[in-house]
Formats: structure tokens, C-alpha cells, sequence
């Protein structure tokens, strides 16, 4: 009898508990049970859950053991849809680098080189923890692909190094919708750069000896803007051994002018100075290397050597004729002994000027023996001697009458004098020197 009690008051209160819920109740209860593993798609069985249970009474929520279930379930999407706003974030910051590219030339490279590391750099953040509230994650936390201009990009440069773009896609990368314009951008920036050097190249054109300072430049510039680019890049250049080609032709042009201006040369007169100058300037600006290609550079210096002889032998013409238009001396000796050994030197000269008038006549002689020796003068003691005579004499004056001597000078082994200098000062205030060519040369 107690047994059977007992099971009906067990009935009873599970009919209080559960006999008596409202529709509205269980229809809650259900949907935070239809709830279940809470994705970025379960927003709709939430807010349903939420819905539902707004429309209880206090009592009734009460009632409710899994309204737990449903708050956790709309802490935990919440944190699902702030991780991915952030991430939709860091995307579209990844998409603003890569539009920032635009037109690629060489030297914006920076700007793909920051957008490729964004790119690398995107990936998913950390699933959110489904205890605990949510918070937000500072910008040290953050991705560089979310953290934008915080992080400085390479300088402007035509030799920027772009990182390597990874072997397999993420789900995050797969979401940027430009993505194929930096893949596009990166093979442009290495297009661009090999372009670069081949119009360098190109910008050689013709290579002629009326061109060579141009094509110099040329070159130059053509192996500048080559070495400026990393190896990778250089290898891509179809044109670059015309860089090798234009300089070896320049030279061989060069070379080939030196031998063509040495044997037009030809017999050498003092004519020939122009021709000869002309292919030393040339043969000068030949590297050590190309002068050891001329082959008739031997041609050349003797020519060189004949003209400096034809040269000398021009000017000390010119020299002589000089002198003979301004003095002649028409005697010079030493006259016989006195008793006493005494010896007297004459001289004579005539004013060959037209225009001046000799105002010193300077002249100076050695004593000789026999033999050709010099031999001092035993009063004063020396074997050379300065004189002068002085003017005025006018053109075609001079000393002619032969009585004119100096001395006299006392040794009886004195018998010739060397005339060693002759000047002659003019009233105009010039004076004329004579080489021993030129006194030579007067003395007739």
C-alpha cells in the first residue's frame, strides 16, 4: 500500500513539473536545443532562441535549465563575428595595397613589395575562446596585413627584392579579389626592369668615330643601369651582349683611325706637322691595350723623329737668316806679336738692320794656343775676355776701316781667339743675342 503511494505522488509531481508548461515554454526549450555547434551561420537559430524565450514570462525562463546554453551560444557568435570583421579588415587592407600598386615602373617597386608582404602575412586569426567575454585584440597582436601604414615599406628603388609568393593559398588569401593584379604587378615590375636595360642597350645605335663620344656615353650608361639590377633580373636581358659588341667595334674603329692617319702621313716635310699631330691625338686616346694593335706605330715615330729634325733645321735657318739681317762681322783675328809678345784682337762689323740703330756692340773671345788651347793672358791672367764698343751706328754702319783692336794681351803662345758671344743693344731699348750657330754664320 506505502509502494503504491508513493508512485502516485512521484506521478503527481511530474505532472506539476511538466504537465503544466506552456507551448511557449517547450517551443524555447527546443529552439536553444536546435541551436547546437555555434557557427558564423547560426545567428538565425540564435536570435530565434532569443525570440522565443523574450516572449516568456519570468517564471517560465525560469523554468528554462539550457537558457545557459543560448547565452554562451550568443557570447561565443559574437566573438565569431568580431574576428571576422577583423578579418574581413585585414583583407581589405591587403586589397588596398595591392590598388595602391597602380602603373608599374621601376621604381615603385616598394609598393608591390608591401602589398606581397601583406598578402604573406594574412592569415586566420585565432578561434575565439567559447568562455569568457569578448575583447578586443590590440594592434601589437595584429597581423601586419591588418596593421597597414604602421609598417613602412623599402624605400623607393628599381631594386626592390619582393618576397616569394607561397606555394599554397589559405583560406584568407583565396578571399583578396585582386590578388592576381599583384601577381600581374610583380611580373610587370620584373618586365619593366628588364626593359630598362635593354633600352639602355638600344639608346648605343651606330657605333662610327663620329658618334664616339655619344656612344661612349652610351656604353657607359647602358653597363650603369646593368649593374644596378640584381643578377636575377640581368639574366633576362636579350640584349645586353651588344654592350660587349659596341665597345669592341668603337675600339676597333679607333685603332683602325690611328693606322689610317699614320700612313697618310706619307713623305714627311715640314708640311707634315698637321698629319702627325693628328694621328698622335689620335693614337693618345687609345687605351694601353688598342695602342699595342697599331701596326705601324713604328711609321709614326719615325716620322715624328724626322719632322722634329726638319723642324730644327727650319728654325736654325731661320735663325741664321735672323742674325745675317741684323750684323756681319767681316773680320776677326789676332794680329802678330810686339816685341814683347804682345798680341792685339780687331774686329769689324757692319749694321745689316735697315731699321735700327746699334747703340753697344758686345762681344766676348777665348785666347788659343796652336793647338787650339785656351791660353791666359799673363798680365791679367785669364784666357777670356769681355769688350764692347760703342756706337752710334745706323743701318749699314759699323766698324770697317780694320784699326779698331783690343789688347794688348801678353803671351807669346797666344796665336787664334774664339769669338764666344756676340749681343747687340739698340737705342730702342732691344737687344739681339746671338747663338754660336748665328756668330757662324755672320762671320763672312
Amino acid at each position: 500500500m506505502k509502494k503504491t503511494l508513493v508512485l502516485f505522488l512521484a506521478l503527481f509531481f511530474m505532472l506539476g513539473l511538466f504537465g503544466c508548461e506552456s507551448e511557449e515554454l517547450k517551443s524555447a526549450r527546443t529552439l536553444i536545443d536546435s541551436i547546437g555547434e555555434v557557427t558564423l551561420e547560426s545567428e538565425a537559430a540564435i536570435v530565434a532562441a532569443e525570440e522565443a524565450v523574450a516572449l516568456l514570462e519570468k517564471k517560465e525562463v525560469e523554468k528554462l535549465e539550457n537558457l545557459s546554453v543560448m547565452k554562451d551560444a550568443r557570447a561565443y557568435y559574437d566573438k565569431l563575428v568580431e574576428r571576422e570583421e577583423k578579418q574581413d579588415e585585414m583583407v581589405a587592407n591587403v586589397e588596398k595595397k595591392i590598388n595602391a600598386i597602380g602603373t608599374v615602373t621601376v621604381s615603385n617597386g616598394h609598393l608591390i613589395a608591401e602589398a606581397r608582404k601583406a598578402f604573406n602575412n594574412l592569415k586566420a586569426l585565432p578561434m575565439p575562446s567559447k568562455t569568457g567575454s569578448s575583447s578586443s585584440s590590440s594592434s601589437s597582436d595584429r597581423p601586419d596585413s591588418l596593421i597597414g601604414e604602421e609598417n613602412e615599406g623599402e624605400k623607393t628603388s628599381s631594386n626592390v627584392k619582393i618576397p616569394a609568393a607561397p606555394e599554397t593559398l589559405n583560406d584568407l588569401q583565396q578571399r583578396v579579389s585582386n590578388y592576381q593584379v599583384l601577381l600581374d604587378a610583380e611580373q610587370s615590375y620584373i618586365d619593366v626592369r628588364v626593359a630598362d636595360i635593354e633600352k639602355a642597350v638600344d639608346a648605343i645605335g651606330e657605333v662610327t668615330l663620329a658618334r664616339e663620344a655619344e656612344v661612349k656615353a652610351a656604353i657607359a650608361n647602358a653597363q650603369a643601369v646593368y649593374d644596378s639590377y640584381p643578377e636575377e633580373i640581368r639574366a633576362l636581358v636579350d640584349n645586353y651582349e651588344k654592350v660587349a659588341q659596341a665597345s669592341a667595334t668603337l675600339s676597333d674603329l679607333k685603332v683602325k683611325n690611328v693606322i689610317a692617319l699614320i700612313n697618310a702621313i706619307g713623305t714627311v716635310k715640314l708640311e707634315s706637322e698637321e698629319a702627325i699631330t693628328a694621328a698622335r691625338t689620335a693614337y693618345n686616346k687609345l687605351t694601353s691595350a688598342e695602342r699595342k694593335n697599331v701596326t705601324n706605330y713604328d711609321t709614326y715615330t719615325a716620322a715624328n723623329t724626322k719632322l722634329n729634325e726638319l723642324k730644327k733645321e727650319a728654325k736654325e735657318k731661320a735663325e741664321i737668316e735672323e742674325a745675317r739681317s741684323l750684323i756681319r762681322i767681316t773680320k776677326f783675328y789676332v794680329g802678330s806679336p810686339n816685341s814683347v809678345g804682345g798680341v792685339r784682337v780687331y774686329i769689324n762689323f757692319i749694321n745689316m738692320s735697315k731699321t735700327k740703330t746699334i747703340k753697344y756692340f758686345n762681344f766676348s773671345f777665348w785666347l788659343l794656343n796652336a793647338v787650339g788651347d785656351y791660353v791666359d793672358c799673363e798680365i791679367e791672367d785669364s784666357s777670356y775676355f769681355r769688350c764692347y764698343k760703342t756706337g752710334p751706328y745706323g743701318p749699314g754702319e759699323g766698324l770697317t776701316d780694320g784699326s779698331w783692336n783690343w789688347g794688348p794681351y801678353y803671351n807669346w803662345d797666344i796665336e787664334d781667339a774664339e769669338l764666344s758671344s756676340v749681343s747687340i743693344e739698340y737705342t730702342d731699348g732691344t737687344t739681339f743675342y746671338l747663338n754660336s750657330k748665328q756668330i757662324e754664320a755672320v762671320r763672312y
